[in-house]
C-alpha cells in the first residue's frame, strides 16, 4: 500500500504543479492544460511506484481493524455529506466547513473558469489573491476536464483519508492513527455528568483535528500524508536502527538486536495497541526526486507544512548530523527544493506573510484564564507526557554533546525540534488568526506521538498502557462522535433553483466582471465562482488584509452615498447585485443606480445592474 500512496501523493503533486506552470506561461488555466498535467502526473506516478522501495510487510492488529473502521466512518460520514442537496436545499454536513467550503468552490470554479494567473483576489477589490490553492487548483483542474464538483469534492476526500491512514500507520503505527483520530484534552469527559454527546472540544482553542484540520482544510488532504511519509522516509535512512523491527511472535527473535529483543520481552501479546513497526533497516525508501517533488507538494498544497517539515531538515543540516553523507542528502534536498518553492511562495503570499507575525503569549488563552487550566484542558494527558519527553531527550543530548558521542538517535532528532516549534507557536503567532497556529502545532504533536508510545507506553505493563490511552484518548473519541452526529440533518448554504437560476443569468456577464454585494460567506456569486469587491470579513482577516477603508467604499456604493460613482471606480466595480441578503444589510440604502436602463439580469433571485457607464 505505501507505493501506491507514494505514487499517488508524486502523481497529484507533478500534475497540478505542471499544469499550474503551463497556465502561468499561457495566462490560464485551460481544458487542454489540465488534461497535459494530470497526463503528466500519471507517468511520473508509475515512475515513482518503481522506484520506491517496497516497504516489510507488517502484521494487522485487531485493534488497527477497529482503527481503520472508524476512520472509514469519518470519511464517509464527513466526505460524502460534505456538499449535498436535501430537495432544493444545499447543504453542507459539518458546521465549522460551512465558511470554508464556500471559499473553497469559488477558487476552483475560479481556476476552471479561466482566471488569469496569477489572480486578483475574487473577495478583495485591491489585492492580489494570498493563498496556497494547490488542492483548489487540482479541483478546478478536474471541473475544467467537465468532472462534476460534488463528486469530487467528495471522491478527493475519500482518497485523502485512506492515504491518510496508511501514512500515519507507516509513521506510528496504530497509536499514530489513534492519537490523530482522538485528539483532545479533558473536555469529553464531560459526558459523565452531562450524558449528551456533543463535540465538547470544538469549543476549545486545540479542536478535534480530523473535523476541524482535515475536513475544512483541504490542502491536508495531501499534506497529511505526503509530511508524514517523508518524515517516516528520514526516519528510516537517517536512524535505520533508532526502533526496533516487530517481529510476530517471538519465532527468529534469537537473531534479533538486543534493542529488538528487548523491546520485544516488554511487549505482551495481549496489549491493547501494537507497538510502532521500525521503519526499513537497509536501501533507500525514496529516491532524491520524489522527495523533492512531495516537497515541493507541500508548499502547493499546505505552506505551513512545507515550512515545518524545511525547518526540521535546516535544524538536522546545522545541528545534528556529523555524517558528511547524510548533511550532504539534507543540503540537495533543500538545494532542490527551496528555488521554485520560493517562487511559489512569492507568487502565493508576495512574501507578506511576516507583516502578520506578532506576540500571542499564551496562544489563545484568554486573560483571565489559568494558564494551568487552559493547557490542562486543551491538551490533556498529552501535554505533560511530551514535556516530560521532551525535557529526558534534551537532557540527554545535552549529556551526550558533553561526552562527545554521536548523534544518532531519532527520538533526540525529531521530538527536540518538534518542542522548540510547539513553544514557538505557544508565543508567537504566525498568521493573523492565532488558530492558525494549529495547522503548525499539528506537526508537533504528530511527531511526539510514535515516540512517546516505544519510549514510555510500549514499555509499561499492559494495564498501565490501557489506562494511559484511555486517558490520551477517551476526549478525543467523545468528541469526534459527538462531531460527526451534530451535522446529521445538515447545514444549509443556499437554495438550488436560486443558484440555477442566477448561473443562467449570469452566462452573459464576462468572469472578469467584478460585482459589489453584501459581504456574506455564502453569497450566491461566491458559489458561483464571480469576483465580488468585499467577501466575508473573517476570510479576509485570515488573509492578513485590511478591509476597513474597503469596507466604507463598499458602504458608500450599497447605500448610494454622495460620491457613490467615485467608490464605484475606486473599487474597480462593474455591476452591482441587489437581492435579499442586501435589502436587509443596506435597507436605508436610497439605490440611485436603480434605474431600468442599468438592470442586465433579473429573477427571483434580485437584480444586476451594470455601472460601466457610471465610471
Amino acid at each position: 500500500m505505501m507505493r501506491f500512496a507514494v505514487a499517488i501523493l508524486t502523481a497529484v503533486s507533478a500534475a497540478s504543479l505542471s499544469a499550474f506552470a503551463l497556465s502561468l506561461r499561457a495566462g490560464s488555466l485551460s481544458p487542454e492544460r489540465a488534461g497535459l498535467g494530470l497526463l503528466f502526473g500519471l507517468a511520473v506516478g508509475v515512475l515513482a511506484f518503481f522506484q520506491t522501495t517496497r516497504a516489510a510487510p507488517r502484521p494487522v492488529t485487531r485493534w488497527e481493524v477497529l482503527l481503520w473502521i472508524v476512520f472509514a466512518l469519518f470519511a464517509v460520514r464527513s466526505f460524502c455529506w460534505l456538499l449535498y442537496f436535501d430537495k432544493d436545499l444545499l447543504k453542507v454536513g459539518a458546521p465549522n466547513n460551512l465558511g470554508d467550503i464556500c471559499r473553497h468552490i469559488l477558487y476552483a470554479k475560479m481556476f476552471a473558469a479561466g482566471e488569469p494567473l496569477w489572480p486578483d483576489h475574487p473577495l478583495h477589490a485591491w489585492a492580489l489573491l494570498r493563498y496556497y490553492p494547490g488542492a483548489d487548483f487540482f479541483q478546478g483542474m478536474l471541473q475544467s476536464l467537465g468532472c462534476d464538483e460534488r463528486r469530487t469534492l467528495t471522491w478527493c476526500g475519500l482518497a485523502g483519508s485512506a492515504l491518510a491512514v496508511v501514512a500515519l500507520r507507516r509513521w506510528g503505527g496504530s497509536f499514530a492513527i489513534s492519537g490523530f483520530l482522538f485528539a483532545g484534552g479533558l473536555a469529553g469527559f464531560a459526558i459523565w455528568s452531562t450524558g449528551e454527546l456533543k463535540d465538547y472540544q470544538m469549543a476549545l482553542a486545540w479542536k478535534p483535528l480530523p473535523t476541524a484540520i482535515f475536513l475544512t482544510q483541504r490542502g491536508f488532504l495531501y499534506a497529511l500524508p505526503a509530511g508524514l511519509i517523508l518524515l517516516a522516509h528520514w526516519r528510516g535512512e537517517f536512524f535505520p536502527r533508532s526502533a526496533p523491527r516487530r517481529v510476530a511472535g517471538t519465532r527468529g527473535a534469537e537473531n534479533a538486536a538486543p534493542i529488538a529483543r528487548a523491546w520485544l520481552r516488554a511487549e505482551e501479546p495481549a496489549s491493547l495497541i501494537a507497538p510502532l513497526p521500525a521503519p526499513r533497516e537497509t536501501g533507500p525508501f525514496l529516491p532524491l526526486w520524489i522527495e523533492v517533488t512531495l516537497l515541493l507538494g507541500l508548499a502547493w498544497f499546505q505552506l505551513y507544512a512545507f515550512l515545518f517539515v524545511v525547518a526540521l531538515l535546516g535544524f538536522w543540516a546545522v545541528f545534528y548530523f556529523p555524517n558528511a553523507d547524510i548533511r550532504r542528502h539534507i543540503v540537495a534536498l533543500l538545494a532542490l527544493s527551496l528555488p521554485p518553492a520560493a517562487a511559489l511562495m512569492a507568487l502565493m503570499t508576495d512574501f507578506g506573510g511576516a507583516n502578520s507575525i506578532h506576540w500571542s503569549i499564551g496562544w489563545m488563552q484568554k486573560r483571565n484564564e489559568s494558564s494551568f487550566g487552559f493547557w490542562i484542558v486543551n491538551f490533556g494527558l498529552s501535554l505533560p507526557i511530551a514535556a516530560w519527553l521532551w525535557a529526558r531527550l534534551a537532557w540527554r543530548r545535552v549529556g551526550a554533546i558533553l561526552n562527545g558521542g554521536d548523534c544518532t538517535d531519532a527520538a533526540e532528532a525529531f521530538v527536540i525540534p518538534a518542542g522548540v516549534a510547539f513553544v514557538a507557536c505557544a508565543l508567537i503567532s504566525f498568521a493573523p488568526w492565532e488558530w492558525d497556529n494549529t495547522k503548525l502545532m499539528i506537526w508537533s504533536y504528530l511527531i511526539v506521538l510514535p515516540f512517546a508510545w516505544e519510549l514510555l507506553l510500549a514499555p509499561a505493563p499492559a494495564m498501565v498502557r490501557s489506562i494511559g490511552c484511555g486517558l490520551l484518548f477517551f476526549s478525543g473519541a467523545v468528541s469526534l462522535a459527538g462531531g460527526l452526529r451534530a451535522g446529521e440533518h445538515g447545514y444549509e448554504i443556499a437554495k438550488r433553483s436560486e443558484i440555477d437560476e442566477l448561473a443562467s443569468s449570469l452566462q452573459p456577464i464576462p468572469m472578469s466582471a467584478r460585482f459589489v454585494c453584501a459581504p456574506e460567506y455564502n453569497h450566491p456569486l461566491v458559489l458561483l465562482g464571480r469576483r465580488i469587491a468585499m467577501g466575508y470579513d473573517g476570510h479576509l482577516y485570515g488573509y492578513g488584509l485590511d478591509y476597513d477603508l474597503l469596507r466604507r467604499e463598499v458602504e458608500t456604493l450599497m447605500l448610494g452615498r454622495r460620491g457613490w460613482h467615485k467608490s464605484a471606480a475606486r473599487l474597480g466595480v462593474t455591476h452591482v447585485y441587489w437581492g435579499s441578503r442586501e435589502k436587509k444589510r443596506y435597507a436605508k440604502s436610497t439605490r440611485p443606480w436603480d434605474v431600468p436602463d442599468r438592470v442586465v439580469a433579473a429573477g427571483d433571485w434580485g437584480k444586476i445592474f451594470e455601472l460601466s457607464s457610471a465610471r
